[in-house]
């Protein structure tokens, strides 16, 4: 019979079956990761309470604009191979006590964790998903906010505006 010798594959083993291209380039996963991820943090209500009471002092809303970014690189970054929930976890844990001196019990902490470390899994092997699902309730999130802030806005107004003529 003509046996032909076993090669080993070259580079990461590969499921049966699947295609070369199944993962996509890292750039592109990791370019949808960070719009996923900045959209699981824009829904973050602990820290959503402490940038709005600045907790953080005056640059907490600066301080809350670095986070997504410090994810990306800690779970999507060079050194990303045993990073895991709980790992993220105690990142974000540190974060919200160092910067806002707060705690979240809530157990939102261990969700976000789990959630970015399923998503960037996804993320590597082409599936954006859970990126656009995060992405769709983040605006829809954005759009409640804004709709209730225009609503109290109209109500403290009471048309103030008209008592006092002094602009002639």
């Amino acid at each position: 019979g003509s046996h032909r010798p076993f090669h080993p594959p070259r580079g990461p083993r590969r499921p049966r079956g699947a295609m070369e291209s199944s993962q996509p380039p890292l750039s592109t996963s990791r370019s949808h990761f960070e719009r996923g991820v900045s959209s699981v943090v824009a829904q973050w209500t602990a820290l959503e309470l402490a940038v709005e009471n600045r907790w953080g002092g005056r640059r907490s809303q600066a301080k809350a604009e670095k986070l997504p970014g410090e994810l990306v690189e800690l779970v999507a970054g060079p050194d990303s191979d045993d990073v895991d929930h709980q790992l993220v976890s105690q990142y974000l844990e540190e974060f919200l006590e160092d910067e806002f001196h707060t705690v979240a019990e809530d157990g939102s902490i261990e969700e976000i964790a789990a959630t970015l470390i399923g998503m960037w899994r996804a993320c590597r092997a082409g599936d954006y998903s859970a990126v656009d699902a995060a992405e769709r309730k983040a605006s829809r999130r954005a759009d409640v906010v804004a709709h209730s802030q225009r609503v109290r806005t109209e109500d403290d107004d009471d048309d103030d505006d008209d008592d006092d003529d002094d602009d002639d």
